[in-house]
């Protein structure tokens, strides 16, 4: 079932049934307005300033709000698709800059032990495995409601095949292995996170239109990263991309949430064979 098999839009009040959910979504909207207006160099001397900390709350909160708006009347469990969504969400979360910056820096430090001028190439390049990885699971919470055909099959091998990439990009990381000065593992990292957004795309938007749009947007993030390599220090415009980035990103993972409830709302039935 595709957007376009819906007669009416899906109310906010249907989509976040509850108090908790729709708490945890009014907190979520006032964290993205603290993230887009404060700081945003969390690696700096200024330390939790109301932005980071916000920041780091940013994907907690949307988790918060989905796994409360996914709940089935009579159950305990979640579906397959909202299991996989929230995997996704705690993979993003392990592979956000600012989240490594400041919750993981031990973690970091002690995985790059004493490189220098790698450590920073390779500390991106666990975070692109990370999100690729991310993408791989929003990816299969969509597949189910593809059906059986070829998308579907072409759709479960690219994850499989960009599953592998990132695992293996993750665990020649933590193993310290050489890949060729870090290259060969920069590269697949990168090749993988644009695979997996490219599949997500396709399937989040083949279901619903809100969930693609979301999808839409995740590349839109990747434009933002690559923006702000390009501008470097150049402070007002370095500061503009950095403070948009988080946001499109977030804003992206909501819309394919909100996405998620829709076609589980509209499509309980199919709720159980999805994936």
């Amino acid at each position: 079932m595709t957007s376009h098999d819906v007669a009416s839009p899906t109310r906010l009040s249907t989509l976040l049934p509850g108090p908790v959910s729709r708490i945890a979504g009014g907190a979520l909207v006032v964290a993205l307005v603290v993230r887009l207006t404060g700081a945003v160099e969390p690696w700096g001397e200024e330390g939790l300033t109301p932005a980071v900390v916000a920041h780091l709350l940013l994907l907690p909160l949307l988790a918060l709000t989905l796994w409360a708006a996914s709940r089935t009347p009579g159950t305990s469990g979640r579906p397959r698709p909202v299991v996989l969504t929230l995997v996704a969400l705690a993979l993003g979360y392990l592979g956000d800059p600012v989240v490594a910056g400041t919750l993981l820096s031990g973690v970091w430090g002690t995985l790059m032990a004493a490189m220098e001028l790698e450590g920073v190439v390779y500390q991106a390049m666990m975070l692109v495995a990370l999100l690729a990885l991310a993408l791989v699971a929003q990816t299969l919470a969509f597949r189910g409601w593809l059906g059986a055909g070829r998308l579907y099959r072409l759709t479960s091998a690219a994850c499989w095949v960009v599953g592998v990439a990132a695992v293996a990009v993750v665990v020649s990381g933590v193993l310290h292995l050489d890949l060729v000065e870090y290259l060969v593992g920069a590269v697949t990292a990168g090749a993988a996170w644009c695979v997996a957004v490219a599949f997500l795309a396709v399937a989040a938007w083949r279901v619903d239109r809100l969930a693609g749009a979301g999808a839409l947007l995740h590349v839109g993030t990747a434009v933002l990263a690559a923006a702000g390599f390009l501008v470097g220090d150049s402070e007002g415009l370095y500061q503009a991309v950095l403070r948009l980035s988080a946001v499109v990103y977030v804003a992206g993972q909501a819309l394919l949430a909100a996405g998620l409830l829709r076609t589980l709302r509209r499509t309980p039935e199919d709720a159980d064979h999805a994936v």
